[in-house]
């Protein structure tokens, strides 16, 4: 009986390394990996084809629920810049790494731990994490196209532009702008020069920079290539509404930090006020706040105050 079960077994043996040595020779595992990376590389040109025709109609083509479910984390993606920073990486991929991660992260934990729960909130975590990451990189990325959209400008200003040399001024000023403008100015020459459709170049273009001061800008640029109008006339329009843009917020920001530090101020002046009535009745204020009309009466004025702090710190953030 024991020589069966050896025969089996190396039967079985001799069948997996004659398969796994089919499998190699075939280039199978390889050319499936390479089918499946070009079968999401196309879904990701594809999900960049309907958003811009859904832009550009207008959204008078009713989308999927897929695609209306993905077109904001897809977004996030884009403006993250994720996939200038790791070529090749598309959103599909980026999309697939964090389920099969989450996946691969909750079969780790439940081995270890044994517990269901635990490796959910494992693979949540992952994933809540590599969003916050998306997030942050986006909000820079943001940061950094608002604070040099006057020297994009200014540096477009200073050519005299035509339609036919726009993409080389592009990628000339290209290279004294941090990114994300430097590399969306480079990726645009390139996306015009294979296309040969300046205007869809642009749009591209426009569509990875969350900045709605810089698409309209694009989106002017596009309106003079189309008529032939003075770029220099656009130029020096959008300065001007993005430096009134600008002081206009260096003003918000200025009454918001006002009335913070006029909080401050009445925190500060309460906290005393109530340590020296505190010592003065030989008492917990506490007990005075909770238990008596008065205490009561001075809570709300209190908490009036600071509603209304809030209220205009808000405001003056709009």
């Amino acid at each position: 009986m024991i020589y069966i079960k050896a025969l089996i077994f190396i039967l079985l043996g001799l069948s997996f390394i004659g398969f796994f040595y089919y499998i190699r020779k075939k280039n199978l595992f390889k050319n499936k990996l390479k089918e499946a990376y070009q079968a999401l590389d196309a879904a990701s040109a594809e999900r960049i084809r309907s958003a811009k025709k859904n832009s550009m109609m207008q959204d008078d083509i009713e989308q999927t629920t897929i695609n209306r479910i993905l077109e904001k984390p897809a977004k996030t993606f884009i403006y993250s810049g994720l996939g200038h920073k790791f070529p090749g990486l598309t959103f599909e991929i980026w999309f697939l790494g964090q389920i099969i991660g989450a996946a691969i992260l909750y079969f780790i934990v439940y081995a270890v731990l044994k517990s269901a729960a635990a490796g959910c909130a494992a693979a949540g975590l992952f994933i809540a994490l590599l969003k916050i990451m998306e997030m942050l990189l986006a909000a820079g990325n943001y940061k950094s196209v608002e604070e040099n959209l006057i020297k994009f400008l200014n540096l477009l200003g200073s050519y005299s532009i035509t339609a036919g040399e726009l993409t080389s001024v592009f990628r000339q000023i290209s290279r004294f702008l941090p990114d994300p403008l430097g590399y969306v100015l480079e990726e645009f020459y390139y996306d015009a020069q294979i296309s040969g459709n300046m205007q869809s170049a642009l749009y591209y273009m426009s569509d990875k920079i969350e900045n709605p001061a810089f698409k309209d800008i694009i989106r002017n640029i596009e309106i003079c290539a189309d008529y032939s109008a003075d770029y220099k006339e656009i130029v020096n329009s959008s300065r001007k509404i993005i430096q009134d843009e600008q002081k206009a917020k260096k003003e918000r920001k200025s009454i918001a930090n006002e009335y913070i530090l006029n909080m401050l101020i009445v925190s500060v002046m309460l906290a005393v006020s109530f340590a020296i009535l505190g010592n003065l009745l030989q008492t917990s204020i506490l007990d005075i706040i909770l238990h008596t009309a008065a205490g009561k009466a001075c809570t709300a004025a209190a908490a009036a105050i600071y509603i209304y702090f809030f209220i205009g710190v808000f405001h003056s953030e709009k």
